[in-house]
């Protein structure tokens, strides 16, 4: 039997200072010896080490600079050899059991809907800059600001609907692995959006394919100052506004959890 393929995309734009932590996370994944893999990175025209950290760890990089973040990612997934996509910032980073929690699903003998999932998507961390994690994140979560600025946690029991979409981005980004026919199928990142690419590319993913959530938890989002969506929050939720407004009479395919799969078996 072939090994599973798995690219890793890794997008990156002067976060030198985070980028080791984020290859060494891939480098380090329990399973990475059962799995083929390459990693893409991602280089948005760094102006500090990045492209030193690249070359010394991956041999190298795409250079990306003058795209945006979807222009990036989609020269990303022509490239992409993989039957699977995790994609990452590099400010963020797995938890060691991330292919585990990822593939098994994927992988599953006699699974009906097997041709029909798109994204298996789990739990993540929230970490301070320096790293610390504060509290843990559940599938649902969102950042949002006090007057003070300060970062609250918000926890949101979706009860498996996937319609719980239309009202916030109920997937983390950095805790998904994507299949790569689906991603393609669905045209890829939207170049004409900056801030809800992922938002984006979930709703259109959900209109055709099936979505699992696994309860494990398997990356990090560090939250700190130069964080796109932190910099630009209203910007960014202006944006995200719209995107749901495209959706919002969508007809959306039922999100499952390992659970339900393993009882349709």
């Amino acid at each position: 039997m072939d090994k599973p393929f798995v690219t890793f995309i890794v997008q990156n734009r002067n976060y030198g200072q985070y980028l080791p932590q984020c290859l060494n996370s891939i480098l380090s994944l329990n399973e990475l010896e059962q799995v083929k893999y390459e990693i893409i990175g991602l280089d948005a025209g760094s102006a500090d080490d990045s492209r030193v950290v690249y070359i010394k760890m991956l041999d190298g990089f795409l250079d990306v600079a003058g795209m945006n973040q979807a222009e990036a990612l989609n020269t990303a997934l022509r490239k992409a050899r993989g039957r699977y996509i995790a994609w990452i910032n590099s400010d963020d980073y797995y938890l060691p059991n991330f292919l585990d929690a990822h593939l098994r699903t994927f992988m599953l003998t006699d699974n009906p809907y097997e041709n029909e999932f798109s994204v298996v998507c789990s739990n993540y961390l929230i970490s301070k800059e320096d790293g610390s994690i504060p509290f843990p994140f559940s599938l649902c979560p969102w950042i949002f600001r006090t007057r003070s600025r300060s970062l609250r946690k918000r926890v949101v029991k979706c009860g498996g609907s996937i319609d719980t979409l239309k009202k916030r981005n109920i997937i983390g980004q950095p805790s998904t692995l994507i299949r790569t026919d689906w991603l393609r199928k669905v045209g890829g990142w939207n170049e004409n959006l900056t801030y809800a690419i992922d938002y984006d590319l979930w709703f259109r993913l959900a209109q055709v394919s099936y979505f699992v959530h696994v309860s494990q938890t398997t990356a990090v989002y560090r939250v700190h100052g130069e964080n796109l969506g932190v910099r630009n929050f209203n910007e960014q939720e202006k944006e995200a506004e719209g995107v749901r407004s495209w959706f919002a009479d969508a007809t959306l395919k039922p999100m499952f959890t390992l659970e339900d799969i393993l009882f349709k078996r």
